[in-house]
């Protein structure tokens, strides 16, 4: 499948890439949910008006100290990952998986104190 070849070589080239390529590789979007979270812990949809004010006034800052701009818009290969607005996919796992891995906790301790 040729999108499937595409997609590993899209990771391959993202995983290559020196951080300061990556960063323009973000979008404006990309950037406004990173600030919103790290700054209000909120998702960008749900700022007030005074805190977008804020985030613009953080963007100010960032042009004139740092020269650093972005493209307008979302590049959507790229995601923030926001630890406490993100929903967590939970790996569930029977009862008998935790009892093996406790035994052989247990079995490498034993080996380890002999």
């Amino acid at each position: 499948d040729n999108s499937s070849s595409e997609e590993v070589m899209d990771e391959k080239m993202m995983n290559e890439l020196a951080v300061e390529d990556k960063i323009d590789l973000l979008g404006l979007d990309n950037i406004n949910d990173l600030m919103a979270w790290g700054a209000f812990g909120k998702q960008h949809e749900d700022l007030e008006e005074w805190e977008l004010e804020e985030l613009e006034i953080i963007h100010d800052i960032r042009r004139k100290r740092l020269n650093l701009y972005f493209q307008p818009g979302r590049n959507t290969r790229l995601e923030a990952k926001r630890i406490n607005l993100d929903d967590v996919d939970p790996l569930h796992r029977p009862l008998i998986f935790y009892v093996v891995v406790r035994i052989f906790y247990l079995i490498g301790r034993l080996y380890l104190l002999c």
